[in-house]
C-alpha cells in the first residue's frame, strides 16, 4: 500500500526511478497476482516500461485497476499475458513490440493506442473501446481476434493481417488502405465510410457486413466470399472485380443493385 501511495504522489521521473529500484530488487514478481501485485491500483502513467526491463523481454507483473495512460512498451517482447484488468491504457505506445498469445479484454481501455510496426501472434481484443487506435505499418497480425470491440476512426493502413477475425465490431470511418488481408473473416462488422484504397483481400470472408459509403479505389477482393454485404454509396467501385469473388449472396452494389445467390 505504501508503494502505491508513493507512486500516486510522485512525478513521472521519480515514479520511473522507484519502479527501476523495485525491478532491480526483484520485487515486481510476475507470480504476485491481482491485489498481491505491488502495482495494483498504482499510478504508472507515462512510465517507459521499455526502458526498465533488460533486453525488452518482459515478465511483466499484473497491473490491475491502474492508471497506465501514456505508458510506453515500445519494442518489447512479452513471454506471457499479464492482467491489466480495470486499467486505463489510453494513449499507451506498443509500437514495434512483439506479442504472442496476448489478451486485451473486457475491462481495460485502449483508445488512441499505437501498435505501429508491431508483430502480433494470436492476440485477442475483446469487448473494449479502441477508438482511434493505430495498427499502421503493422509487420504482421496473425491469428488476431477483434470481438465486440469499438474501433471508430481506427488505422489499419499499410499492414498485414493473416487469418485474423473481426466480429461484431465497428470500424466506422477507419482506414484500411494499402493493407494486405489473407484468409481473414469479417462477421457482423460495420465498415461504413472506411478507406479501402488499394487494399488486397485474398480468400477472405465477409458475412453480414455494412460497407456503406466506403472508398474502393484499387481495392482487390480475390477469391473472397461476400454474403449479406451492403456496398451502397461506395465510390470508385470496379464492377469487373465481381468476377474474382468466389461466392455472392445478397450483395448490394454501390448503385443499389442487389446480387443474389451465386457460387
Amino acid at each position: 500500500m505504501r508503494t502505491r501511495n508513493t507512486l500516486q504522489s510522485l512525478d513521472i521521473s521519480r515514479r520511473t526511478i522507484l519502479l527501476q529500484n523495485l525491478i532491480q530488487a526483484n520485487l515486481l514478481r510476475k507470480e504476485w497476482k491481482g491485489q498481491l501485485s505491488m502495482l495494483y491500483q498504482a499510478n504508472v502513467s507515462g512510465i517507459q516500461f521499455d526502458q526498465l526491463f533488460i533486453h525488452h523481454v518482459s515478465d511483466c507483473p499484473d497491473i490491475q485497476h491502474a492508471d497506465m495512460r501514456h505508458a510506453s512498451f515500445r519494442a518489447m517482447s512479452f513471454s506471457h499475458s499479464p492482467s491489466f484488468a480495470f486499467s486505463n491504457l489510453d494513449y499507451s505506445d506498443w509500437s514495434f513490440s512483439k506479442l504472442d498469445k496476448f489478451d486485451f479484454d473486457l475491462t481495460i481501455t485502449l483508445n488512441n493506442v499505437r501498435f505501429t510496426g508491431s508483430q502480433l501472434e494470436s492476440v485477442s481484443f475483446e469487448a473494449i473501446p479502441m477508438n482511434k487506435v493505430s495498427f499502421q505499418y503493422i509487420n504482421n497480425c496473425s491469428g488476431c481476434i477483434f470481438l465486440n470491440t469499438s474501433l471508430l476512426d481506427a488505422r489499419f493502413d499499410h499492414g498485414r493481417f493473416i487469418k485474423s477475425m473481426f466480429a461484431f465490431s465497428s470500424i466506422t470511418d477507419g482506414n484500411m488502405s494499402s493493407s494486405y488481408f489473407v484468409e481473414s473473416e469479417f462477421h457482423g462488422v460495420n465498415l461504413d465510410g472506411v478507406d479501402f484504397g488499394y487494399t488486397n483481400f485474398q480468400r477472405c470472408l465477409f458475412y453480414q457486413v455494412s460497407m456503406r459509403n466506403c472508398s474502393m479505389l484499387g481495392m482487390q477482393l480475390q477469391n473472397s466470399s461476400l454474403s449479406h454485404v451492403d456496398l451502397t454509396g461506395c465510390i470508385d467501385f470496379d464492377p469487373e472485380q465481381i468476377h474474382s469473388w468466389v461466392k455472392i449472396d445478397q450483395v448490394t452494389l454501390p448503385n443499389g443493385t442487389t446480387l443474389h445467390s451465386c457460387v
